[in-house]
């Protein structure tokens, strides 16, 4: 008896081992099938982000009239144009000129600051005047480095040529067109904003055209020269606006309450941060892909995206059309509004509740997780209080791999800054070279979780993630109010996942549970390594931490490697 069981236990483990690597097998191409969705969705986003294409013959037509009259208001050499320049003087005389051959009224307003004399220049294109004037901004002086192509050349380009559309409509509202001087500044530890600052809070307030009337305006600018414009800051009261503005803009229109939060938070401004403390409602554009031109002598006509000059145009003409439809009611509805919580999916949907909502569905997110942990402990016969244990260790070993990912994050940018592959914060190529803050914690994470997870099972783990989620709603409820959204859908999401992981199939339930994190994730992350560039290797790699978490799902609730054949005995 004691030969037949020695004789058949190699085999019976040989059996066992074997299944126990297929299923190793099949939970590494689960976790490298959940990282494809969230690669998918980002390449996508990526995609959608260039902004429109200039094949068709509409856009290219766009395309070129927008790029002509830049090139005619730019010197022929390209040369910069600040505030106070002799350059900036020319490039206003192109601009009035350019503005008065379409048949505007152009009205320089000229005020002076560190004794230097600048001018804004106001335009009226004529129409119905009503109760809220509309008004598009952007400025015209360039940095001391650059010639200003994008930043912010085009938007002057792109006003001009929404102008021009404008004069041709028989029925149109009455427009203000602004043009700031003195917005960038004269040096590093001067002030900008100058000419936004002298319309509204100086010597030029009393001379408004449109006197103490509160205007809706639309602001242009640019931090890159290529991808779409982003609707990246609003006024605080923002929800009839931004519904106004998912019914008539153009797709892809890119926005979250998140960058509008976290903008907020900034210390630098816009000409809109202007604008937005005087009581004006409106929306700011801008670009943020191409950062590595920003403010350099690269900034030129040759640099400039085809796509971006075509989307700040479509935006412009767009949003004079709509604003124009509406009556003074309508518009008084969007002085009178309350702050909501929005954000686009993949630049075509927009998603729109009033940020109130955000306590209540925290409220639903937290009352599930708490039916869920009762679901747990009756399922496995366990006291709650035993769960949390479980939940809380299992939280604060995740928290230790994202501490710990993110320093070797930050440390890996600064040795590459030191190295020289890093000699600015924003190089060409740089999106790329960031994408080692992405993959790098992916491989640690499969790593850690093969080995980690074995144990635990499906539904402990994405009650945990949503126990994580929930926690960092609540945190982000108070410090970051517009961005609390991602946390909240997260908590519910994998609440109501843990509850029905066992009703599932393991590999449908785990791919079903990562399509929702990565629709809203995937292109988040694409948008922060655009707007940080590689040198923020300690943020980016926190955020693809956080973002790569709920992928662990595949490791979890299942045998990996090889079992001790001491515990058949």
């Amino acid at each position: 008896m004691n030969f037949v069981e020695e004789e058949h236990l190699p085999r019976q483990h040989d059996e066992l081992n074997t299944g126990n690597l297929a299923a190793a097998r099949r939970q590494d191409r689960l976790w490298w099938l959940c990282l494809a969705t969230y690669l998918l969705f980002g390449v996508i986003a990526r995609i959608q982000y260039r902004g429109p294409s200039s094949t068709s013959q509409d856009n290219q037509q766009i395309a070129q009239r927008t790029l002509d009259r830049l090139s005619l208001l730019l010197s022929p050499e390209q040369n910069s144009h600040p505030g106070g320049s002799s350059e900036n003087v020319l490039f206003q005389q192109r601009l009035t000129k350019q503005l008065t051959d379409l048949g505007l009224e152009a009205t320089a307003m000229p005020f002076e600051t560190d004794e230097v004399a600048m001018s804004n220049i106001i335009a009226r294109v004529p129409g119905r005047a009503g109760r809220h004037p509309i008004v598009f901004a952007t400025h015209y002086d360039s940095c001391r480095f650059g010639p200003g192509a994008a930043d912010a050349g085009v938007c002057v380009a792109s006003l001009v040529e929404m102008a021009a559309e404008l004069m041709t409509w028989q029925d149109r509202s009455e427009c203000w067109l602004i043009f700031t001087d003195g917005e960038e500044r004269p040096q590093d530890n001067a002030e900008g904003l100058r000419g936004a600052i002298a319309l509204l809070a100086g010597e030029q307030t009393e001379n408004l055209p449109w006197g103490d009337k509160v205007p809706f305006v639309v602001s242009l600018d640019a931090r890159g020269n290529r991808g779409c414009a982003l609707l990246y800051e609003t006024d605080i009261h923002n929800l009839a606006s931004m519904q106004l503005a998912t019914r008539i803009l153009p797709r892809p229109l890119v926005t979250s309450s998140l960058m509008v939060n976290v903008y907020r938070q900034l210390p630098n401004g816009t000409d809109f941060t202007v604008y937005k403390n005087a009581g004006w409602s409106g929306w700011n554009f801008a670009l943020i892909d191409g950062t590595e031109h920003y403010h350099q002598p690269s900034d030129t006509i040759e640099n400039l995206s085809q796509g971006s000059a075509i989307h700040f145009a479509k935006i412009a003409i767009a949003a004079a059309r709509g604003l124009s439809e509406l009556d003074d009611q309508q518009l008084d509805r969007v002085f009178n509004s309350t702050p909501a919580t929005f954000f686009d999916l993949l630049g075509q949907l927009i998603v729109i509740y009033p940020a109130s909502w955000d306590k209540w569905l925290l409220l639903v997110g937290i009352v599930l997780f708490a039916v869920c942990l009762q679901a747990a402990a009756k399922r496995t016969g366990g006291s709650v209080a035993r769960e949390l244990r479980q939940l809380v260790f299992l939280l604060l070993q995740m928290a230790v791999q994202v501490a710990l990912l993110s320093a070797v994050g930050y440390l890996l940018s600064k040795f590459m800054q030191v190295s020289g592959l890093l000699p600015r914060r924003f190089v060409p190529g740089g999106e790329w070279l960031a994408q080692v803050y992405l993959f790098a914690p992916s491989l640690w994470m499969c790593i850690w979780a093969k080995y980690r997870l074995v144990n635990v099972p499906t539904s402990t783990f994405l009650l945990a993630f949503s126990a994580a989620s929930l926690l960092l709603a609540g945190l982000m409820l108070w410090l970051l109010p517009g961005g609390a959204y991602l946390a909240i859908v997260g908590g519910i999401w994998f609440g109501i996942h843990s509850y029905f992981s066992r009703h599932l199939p393991t590999a449908g339930g785990v791919i079903l549970q990562s399509l929702l994190p990565a629709l809203l994730l995937a292109p988040t992350f694409v948008l922060l390594v655009l707007a940080l560039g590689p040198a923020a290797g300690g943020p980016i790699t926190l955020v693809a931490s956080l973002i790569l978490l709920p992928t662990l799902a595949a490791f979890a609730g299942q045998p990996a490697g090889n079992i001790d054949p001491k515990r058949l005995h």
